[in-house]
């Protein structure tokens, strides 16, 4: 199962379409605090979250922040139109992203690498 979390509704449509043509079970969030609860109720087997979601109290660093501390090796995939740093084990994606690209983030997410 993919947990994705991003504000941007095409954004959703558009990672949850491409998650499903890969037969992964998908469940979707606008917000953090959404995100968190969805995550703490499903456990999903990776996390796509986007960085910056404005007026959202909870942006992806303390998602990812809060997630962590709950499940160290849940792969987390980050998208962001900037780079930054990033917790060990976070893979980063540029916004937008293509299915190629999607493809190469996951299998570096779930290797670890």
């Amino acid at each position: 199962m993919i947990l994705i979390v991003d504000d941007n509704e095409s954004v959703r449509g558009f990672l949850g379409a491409y998650a499903e043509l890969r037969h992964y079970e998908v469940v979707m969030a606008s917000s953090g605090e959404e995100g968190l609860r969805l995550f703490k109720e499903k456990a999903p087997d990776i996390v796509i979250t986007d960085r910056s979601r404005p007026g959202d109290s909870m942006q992806g660093d303390a998602l990812v922040e809060e997630i962590r501390k709950i499940s160290p090796l849940t792969p987390i995939i980050v998208l962001s139109t900037n780079r930054f740093n990033l917790p060990s084990g976070v893979v980063f994606l540029q916004k937008p992203a293509s299915i190629v690209e999607l493809d190469a983030a996951i299998a570096k997410a779930i290797s670890g690498d």
